[in-house]
C-alpha cells in the first residue's frame, strides 16, 4: 500500500470508526472479521537471531501495523510476515518498551534513539 493510499483510505473508512489510525473501509468489507480496526501497515526488513537455532542471523520482511479486533478492548502494535512471525504488543506496552530503553541514555545512543535532551 502506497503511502498516498494509507492518507487518503482513512477519509473513506466511514464516520462511525473512533480510531483516527484505522483504514479499514467499515461497512464495505465483505467478510465480519474485516471490519476490524486497521492501520496501514509499514513494510520494512529486519535482521534477526533465533537463539533456538544456534543464533542464525536471517533478514525477514515484515508488517507493522496496528489492530484492534472487534472483540479487542486493546490496540495492539503487530508486527508479522504473514508466515512464522507473529508478534502482538498492546500498545501500553508498546510505551513501557520504549520507556525502558529511552531510560538508560546510553541504551538509547547505541540504537540511534534520540534522549529527551535531544541528544542522540
Amino acid at each position: 500500500m502506497s503511502d498516498d493510499e494509507v492518507r487518503r483510505r482513512p477519509e473513506s473508512r466511514g464516520s462511525s470508526c473512533p480510531f483516527d489510525w484505522c483504514t479499514t473501509r467499515h461497512g464495505q468489507t465483505t467478510h465480519e472479521a474485516d471490519e476490524d480496526h486497521r492501520s496501514g501497515g509499514r513494510s520494512l526488513t529486519l535482521t534477526l537471531r533465533d537463539e533456538r537455532d544456534g543464533a542464525a542471523i536471517s533478514t525477514a520482511e515484515v508488517e507493522v501495523g496496528l489492530l484492534r479486533r472487534r472483540s479487542d478492548t486493546r490496540t495492539w502494535l503487530v508486527i508479522e510476515d504473514g508466515r512464522d512471525i507473529r508478534v502482538h504488543i498492546t500498545a501500553e506496552s508498546v510505551h513501557d518498551l520504549l520507556d525502558a530503553v529511552l531510560a538508560d541514555p546510553a541504551v538509547a545512543d547505541e540504537l540511534g534513539i534520540p534522549t529527551g535532551d535531544g541528544e542522540r
